[in-house]
């Protein structure tokens, strides 16, 4: 079908979208996403219509509605010129808007980026007594963090009795070379 109105509207829509410029909104349907420009609301399905057994079938599409919820125009891919895949982008940058996922895709990729810890060395007591800790350190590191309260039951025994003791670590992350003091009873806390 050819309509020359929904294809350039669909167009801008498809522009907008990648360029991230409309704050798509997840709705109280599964799956269906939405946008409000002006007094008009947009809506993305991921399918074209439901099966009497109301299953999806079809790519997605959008419909424009007015404030009293009129239906002004159906967008899908049987108007000439939108393509399945066109509409398919549209839903995933839209649904990426929707779910803030750039922002969450951002934060799980610089976790993943961050250099590995690699403990050195660490020693834990007080004037001539030391335990060498680091083999423990290291097995206590998780999702590339290591976080613990100072403890003479943590550290595997009291090395100097009676004496206040500190734990001492120098440890690597990336080519950077890093050391910590914590005395006894602090919190040890490397991301």
């Amino acid at each position: 079908m050819r309509d020359p109105k929904a294809l350039a509207l669909f167009q801008e829509i498809l522009r907008k979208t990648e360029a991230g410029k409309l704050l798509w909104q997840p709705t109280a349907e599964d799956k269906i996403i939405a946008t409000m420009l002006g007094k008009y609301t947009l809506t993305l399905t991921p399918y074209t219509s439901l099966s009497p057994l109301d299953e999806p079938q079809g790519p997605p599409s959008v419909r424009l509605q007015d404030e009293k919820e009129n239906t002004i125009i159906e967008i899908h891919n049987d108007i000439e010129g939108i393509a399945e895949e066109e509409l398919k982008t549209l839903l995933v940058f839209a649904r990426r808007i929707a779910l803030q996922a750039d922002e969450k895709i951002d934060e799980v990729l610089q976790e993943l980026q961050r250099p590995d810890i690699t403990i050195d060395t660490a020693r834990y007591g007080a004037n001539d007594k030391w335990f060498d800790v680091a083999q423990r350190l290291r097995a206590r590191i998780r999702d590339n963090r290591l976080t613990f309260k100072v403890t003479n039951e943590e550290l595997g025994g009291d090395p100097i009795p009676g004496v206040a003791k500190k734990l001492e670590v120098v440890y690597l992350q990336g080519d950077q070379r890093y050391a910590k003091s914590v005395p006894e009873g602090g919190v040890l806390s490397i991301r």
